[in-house]
């Protein structure tokens, strides 16, 4: 009874966390209190200071990780409201999409190679410009760690979120095809919530380009190990 209970509270102590961030970046509109950020380093800040064990925590929060795979055919609905859209530009997607996984790949592994660090840790790196849900599936795949690879994954969006804007500011972006381009790819699920915040369109074309650039990964990233002979 009493581990129920203690699991109900860490559900709805995160529910309360994400709550209240969201609320802030909304009054604020400042990245600094983005959900993607606040919420994660309040627990982590709360847990560490009240000695709870991180497994101890898991039992209730883990429901939320388990909503975030359904979560994620929410996608479809902006695909289909904007089918004319994406049928239009669909070929600068494409190259848009291949060209971001393969220097995401790339650049991984050849960091890692020089930083020389283990098979397992760069297992678990690959997926990090994966939506959350796919890249813990992803690092299971792939035998790599799923909680490293979700730490990167959100570094990836809050960054994606932070310098998305910027460059699309310093190169003078204009066209809404390329910003959702630029989002989704670069930053998955947080770049998207951050194209809706420039424009449905831009939201809609990063929520669809986040999805395929999982699914695209998921398929590429085992068979470019194995293809390079990375064990």
């Amino acid at each position: 009874m009493m581990a129920l209970v203690m699991g109900l509270f860490y559900f709805f102590l995160t529910l309360g966390a994400y709550l209240i961030s969201r609320l802030l970046y909304r009054k604020t509109n400042l990245l600094l209190f983005t959900p993607f950020l606040i919420a994660p380093l309040a627990l982590a800040l709360l847990l560490m200071g009240t000695g709870v064990e991180y497994e101890t925590y898991n039992k209730g929060a883990a429901y939320l990780t388990k909503l975030l795979q359904p979560a994620t055919v929410a996608f479809a609905i902006p695909l289909y409201r904007y089918s004319g859209l994406l049928r239009k530009h669909w070929k600068p997607m494409v190259v848009g999409i291949v060209c971001g996984i393969l220097i995401s790949l790339g650049t991984t592994l050849l960091l890692t190679r020089l930083a020389q660090m283990d098979a397992s840790t760069v297992k678990s790196l690959l997926p990090h410009t994966v939506t959350t849900p796919l890249a813990m599936i992803l690092s299971e795949t792939l035998k790599g760690d799923p909680q490293i690879s979700v730490l990167f994954t959100i570094m990836t969006g809050i960054c994606g979120m932070v310098l998305g804007p910027l460059v699309i500011r310093i190169f003078k972006i204009k066209h809404e095809v390329s910003k959702g381009l630029l989002l989704g790819v670069g930053a998955h699920a947080a770049g998207t919530a951050k194209a809706f915040e420039l424009g449905e369109q831009e939201g809609a074309i990063a929520s669809v380009v986040t999805i395929v650039t999982a699914l695209l990964t998921i398929v590429v990233a085992p068979t470019l190990l194995h293809l390079i002979g990375f064990t």
